[in-house]
């Protein structure tokens, strides 16, 4: 748990419990949302832990194990990497959702039909509907041909499917390995 919170947050904390001699008797691991830093009139500093639950508990510094990387910013906790990290989540879950709407849209017009009049929208669609309907539909008696008139030109549109550029997403899915020190192999 904590070499999770670690890696994620650049912070962990366990709590120390000891017995009535000052001797360590257990570890519990702190799975905080957040942690302040508070200093008492000695100058003593405790940790003030927010927990998912919504309550708060306060401990002295001294009873709590606190691992940390990449502090700079802080004297006392580590730097966060949702700074590095939201950036490049936000290429990811962009590509993720961009490839969904086109998976989408790809199957949704086929045929383009031209007339050479002017209609009304109403009217459009009739015809439209009517094409789909005599011509399109797997229940249709028609020896996969379709006829038209002068009225209207049937043109097939010839679907395009996007594929995400390869290079692109592995740069980032390498980007994301490196922030957290790790590579494709070991994933």
């Amino acid at each position: 748990k904590m070499a999770s919170q670690l890696v994620l947050n650049n912070n962990a904390f366990a709590l120390i419990i000891r017995d009535e001699f000052g001797y360590p008797t257990e570890i519990y691991p702190i799975p905080a949302l957040s942690a302040e830093a508070i200093y008492d009139k000695q100058y003593t500093l405790y940790l003030k832990f927010l927990f998912a639950n919504g309550k708060s508990y306060t401990f002295p510094y001294a009873d709590i194990i606190h691992l940390r990387q990449d502090f700079n910013n802080n004297d006392i906790f580590g730097d966060s990497i949702a700074p590095a990290l939201s950036p490049l989540m936000e290429i990811v879950n962009t590509t993720d959702q961009g490839i969904v709407k086109a998976i989408k849209n790809g199957g949704i017009i086929r045929w383009l039909l031209k007339f050479t009049s002017t209609m009304r929208p109403e009217d459009l669609k009739a015809r439209s509907d009517e094409f789909a309907a005599n011509f399109l539909s797997i229940e249709s008696s028609g020896a996969g041909v379709a006829a038209t008139d002068a009225k209207a030109e049937a043109q097939q549109i010839d679907p395009k499917d996007y594929v995400p550029n390869a290079t692109q997403m592995d740069k980032t899915t390498q980007r994301i390995y490196a922030l957290f020190n790790t590579n494709q192999k070991i994933v």
